[in-house]
């Protein structure tokens, strides 16, 4: 069983305390408010941390297809000349992958 969170805690034992002022009630409904606020707050940060991890995750990729163009090999090309060579499947599943975010 979960435990109680204490904001929800303390509301009901200030609307249980037996002798109800206004002072009690708003106090029970603030700490209630709060709490729904916190549980928004947190739900906003998961979906957050979510994306970020996907970006995260999308920018390796397109890290990694960025290195094999560095890559100190080269090649002759009858129309082109000198050209470097790279991992052009992998650069294009990156490519296409950042597209897709965009």
């Amino acid at each position: 069983m979960t435990e109680q969170p204490e904001a929800l805690r303390l509301a009901n034992k200030l609307e249980g305390a037996g002798t109800f002022t206004g002072c009690h009630i708003e106090a029970a409904a603030e700490l209630r408010r709060l709490h729904m606020e916190n549980e928004d707050l947190k739900n906003a940060c998961k979906i957050y941390n979510d994306a970020l991890k996907e970006e995260k995750a999308l920018n390796a990729q397109l890290l990694e297809a960025l290195e094999t163009c560095g890559e100190d090999e080269w090649y002759t090309d009858d129309d082109y000349g000198m050209v470097q060579t790279y991992d052009e499947d992998k650069v294009r599943t990156a490519i296409a992958a950042a597209k897709e975010k965009v």
